[in-house]
């Protein structure tokens, strides 16, 4: 069942006491709450990507650095190492040549822990990552939230290059709350760079807020899951 055969009001309803009940997002103890969003979030993915049709809604999903393969078409990156020797490399779940997570636990070098990825399970293949969410508590880091998110999704549209899909481009979205920001990211094959588009731009160019539990979001998320829903 999608989001578009239920009008989900208890969903909405719950979105809408987090959202008034601001206490549940303060500080405590100097602990960041955006943590109060995960289920509410995770639920409606759940909902958009149904896992009857091989999607996965990841919490915390790990992207550990990555390695240059010896292969022609591998995405050369800023982010990867050529310090790993043959028994530090392994293949994580999204198809990434990766430094092994043994190693890097003594490293600790350049891991992201991102708050929600959905993946498509391919048929005797691998996880295509197609969406990314984060999420924090309200707008007041905005700058250092919009460089977090930008430097996932490509990452994650490197993770596409090395599985060859790069029919389709990878969705973001960062929540600040009661709002968020919606953008897409494509691999430019001429500069061979991730290239970052945010959705919703005022007349100056300036980055306009959505409400997170809004129409517009569920539909761009709904229209990335029918494209993915029988590959």
């Amino acid at each position: 069942m999608h989001m578009q055969d239920n009008d989900t009001d208890w969903l909405h309803r719950t979105f809408l006491d987090i959202f008034e009940n601001h206490q549940r997002l303060q500080n405590v103890d100097g602990v960041q709450r955006e943590h109060s969003l995960y289920g509410p979030q995770a639920t409606r993915l759940s909902w958009i990507y149904p896992p009857s049709h091989h999607f996965l809604v990841k919490p915390q999903a790990l992207l550990m650095p990555e390695v240059f393969v010896d292969h022609n078409n591998a995405a050369d990156t800023s982010t990867t190492s050529i310090e790993a020797v043959d028994g530090d490399v392994s293949h994580d779940s999204m198809g990434g040549h990766v430094v092994s997570q043994w190693r890097d636990l003594f490293m600790q070098r350049d891991r992201r822990e991102v708050d929600l990825v959905v993946t498509k399970k391919i048929p005797n293949g691998p996880q295509v990552p197609l969406l990314v969410v984060e999420i924090k508590r309200d707008n007041l880091d905005l700058d250092n939230a919009l460089r977090q998110i930008e430097d996932y999704m490509k990452r994650i549209v490197i993770r596409r290059v090395s599985l060859g899909h790069l029919e389709m481009p990878v969705l973001g979205l960062l929540v600040l709350g009661a709002f968020s920001i919606r953008m897409v990211t494509n691999w430019d094959k001429k500069t061979k760079k991730a290239k970052h588009t945010y959705w919703d731009r005022d007349d100056e160019g300036g980055i306009i807020f959505v409400d997170s539990d809004s129409k517009a979001v569920n539909e761009l998320l709904l229209t990335q899951s029918l494209a993915y829903l029988n590959v």
